[in-house]
């Protein structure tokens, strides 16, 4: 079933409110149509009728008089016959006329009217009857005497009845085709004003639809058209609607963000690539540096020894006939030698001294051994640039890490957020983030790699770049820890696998939607003490292939606190090798929910460090607190 918000809903309304003014506006045409045939119906099977009927009894009225002269006018008995054969035709279109105007439904005084005609008639028909029977007798005169008296008397007060009935008639027949009249002009009016309110109302639908769904629509496109040419500085307005369309402005605001997270991370790289340079520069510089003091340092021990040793042969094979005074002389000049190497000595462990920031130099010569001593000096050399090198890696690799990391948790309307991340080593392997997908909804992510270090801290930031790619094609929690297991499955060949807590914060009805790969169960400390931990879920993340993954869900409540951490808070030993633990961590959490989420941090991190402050037991820590106001 469509959404009230949705697009769909929106214009199956419009097309719904078509259907209904097509409608409408067809039962108000057919109303209007069918008082207009009630008024045509009454003129056509009553006024016509009865107009006609009128004009037949007229017409053979009036014949029957003009007969009734022929007779009396007739000479010879077969002119009679015929006249009154005429006369007895039409006395039955008179009575037909007389049955076709009685069939009609008329008002009183028409029939009033017509039955004083009938009267009329009939007397002069009764009259007419008695002239006939005096025509017959051969008495033209009284006949005549009759024809032009009563009769013409008893015709004529007929006659005026008629037409008295007829113009009532006639007069009934004009009003009725006047409220015909009115009745179209009525009808056409309204229907057109009918149409007129539906354009109305078609016009108002299509500027609906265009400032509702087609506008925003181009909208949304022309700034789709602007993120794909790299232009990440662009405002997305319509992420506030609850349909299809603020769905796509949200999903344009995650390719937006992944974007701009591409492009920083462009920028890491490219100065991650120039500090590579030029540490590589650095260590070349290096290299050079100990060549040339191999070089110097063989060339200056070279010279006196050979000194000294020639020295030494002369003396051996002249010792039995130098006088004591040669002996002498050659004895100082190795003894000079020896002054020289040993001042050459001297001064390369004072320079080391000085780059040491040493204090006093004080020369106490001794017997050595030179080339043990310039082995030893050689070999101490290279571990010291090996030890500068690695602490130079592995500073570089927990600035890395830590850019990686959010500077600061995010701040939400309703709700108080305070996280703290601290490595046992120079780097480490847990990791957290906050992702807002929309500005309502907002992803979070504790996890934890197996081990320590540097190794950890590769990983680490694998899982980081691997669930930021993910995020903007993946929409199910389930379907992205499945995809993050996979991949890091592939990345690490299940020599490191990691735990984790996925879960998406629904901001507008507080729930929270997760997924739990065997990390430590975080927990919801409602404000009636009670715990609720989120345990749905599944195993451990990059160790099996093709593992499915359950979603669990849980309502937040004003005072509710929820508490995420790594094993490195719960796992925290004693000198009697107790852990921490959840319990306890629970119960410092309810018992300090008063304050800000900050401090509650901070106390849950003085507590853990004080508990384990005579253990063994030493890992990286991260906690989070989220309070519900």
């Amino acid at each position: 079933m469509p959404q009230p918000h949705s697009i769909r809903f929106h214009l199956a309304a419009v097309f719904l409110v078509f259907f209904l003014l097509v409608v409408v506006l067809g039962l108000f045409s057919i109303w209007r149509l069918s008082n207009f045939n009630l008024l045509s119906a009454d003129v056509a099977e009553r006024w016509l009728p009865t107009t006609r009927a009128l004009g037949d009894l007229s017409n053979y009225t009036s014949d029957f008089r003009a007969i009734e002269g022929s007779n009396l006018l007739s000479s010879d008995a077969s002119e009679t016959a015929a006249t009154e054969r005429e006369m007895a035709k039409l006395d039955r279109s008179i009575a037909e006329a007389e049955r076709g105007f009685e069939r009609i439904r008329h008002e009183a005084a028409e029939e009033g009217l017509y039955a004083r005609f009938k009267q009329r008639w009939n007397e002069y028909r009764e009259i007419v009857n008695r002239m006939l029977v005096l025509s017959r007798g051969d008495r033209k005169a009284e006949a005549q005497a009759v024809y032009a008296g009563s009769s013409r008397a008893a015709y004529e007060a007929a006659s005026d009845t008629l037409s008295k009935l007829t113009d009532k008639a006639v007069a009934n027949a004009r009003l009725a085709s006047d409220r015909l009249a009115v009745a179209y002009r009525q009808a056409f009016w309204f229907i057109l004003l009918s149409m007129a309110i539906a354009a109305v109302m078609v016009v108002a639908a299509l500027i609906h639809v265009s400032r509702s769904i087609s506008a925003p629509l181009l909208h949304l496109a022309d700034r789709m058209r602007r993120l794909a040419a790299n232009d990440t500085e662009i405002t997305i307005s319509e992420t506030g609607r609850r349909d299809e369309i603020g769905e796509m402005a949200q999903a344009a605001v995650v390719f937006r963000n992944n974007a701009i997270e591409l492009m920083r991370s462009q920028r890491t790289l490219a100065r991650q690539a120039a500090m590579l340079e030029e540490q590589l520069a650095q260590e070349q510089r290096l290299a050079l540096l100990q060549r040339n003091f191999v070089s110097m340092a063989s060339h200056e021990f070279r010279t006196p020894l050979t000194i000294i040793d020639g020295h030494a042969q002369r003396l051996i094979k002249t010792r039995e006939t130098l006088p004591p005074a040669e002996t002498g002389e050659r004895a100082g000049k190795i003894r000079a030698a020896v002054l020289r190497l040993t001042h050459l000595i001297d001064n390369l462990l004072n320079s080391a001294r000085l780059f040491d920031g040493g204090a006093a130099l004080h020369f106490h010569p001794a017997e050595m051994d030179m080339a043990a001593l310039l082995r030893e000096v050689c070999q101490l050399h290279r571990e010291m640039v090996h030890k500068q090198r690695m602490e130079r890696d592995l500073a570089l690799a927990r600035s890395i890490q830590m850019g990686l990391l959010p500077e600061a948790p995010p701040k939400l309307p309703g709700f108080d957020i305070a996280v703290s991340n601290r490595m046992s080593l120079e780097a480490g392997g847990d990791y957290y983030d906050f992702i807002q997908l929309a500005p309502d909804t907002m992803l979070t992510v504790v996890a934890d790699v197996e081990g320590k270090g540097v190794g950890s801290a590769m990983v680490m930031a694998n899982l980081q770049a691997t669930l930021h790619a993910l995020i903007a094609h993946l929409h199910s929690l389930e379907r992205l820890v499945e995809s993050l297991n996979d991949m890091m499955l592939a990345d690490t060949r299940g020599q490191k696998y990691m735990t984790m807590f996925v879960t998406l914060l629904d901001q507008p009805h507080r729930t929270l939607h997760y997924v739990n790969a065997g990390h430590v169960p975080p927990a919801v400390v409602r404000s009636n003490g009670t715990v609720d931990y989120l345990r749905e879920g599944g195993m451990v993340v990059g160790m099996f292939p093709s593992v499915k993954f359950d979603r669990g869900h849980v309502r937040l409540e004003s005072g509710d606190i929820f508490v995420a951490c790594t094993d490195g808070i719960t796992e925290a030993m004693n000198a009697q090798d107790d852990e921490f633990g959840s319990q306890r961590l629970i119960e410092m959490v309810a018992r300090e929910r008063a304050l800000p989420a900050a401090e509650i941090v901070q106390s849950v991190l003085t507590e853990v460090d004080y508990f384990s402050r005579g253990g063994t037991h030493e890992d990286d820590r991260v906690i989070l607190i989220m309070k519900v106001l």
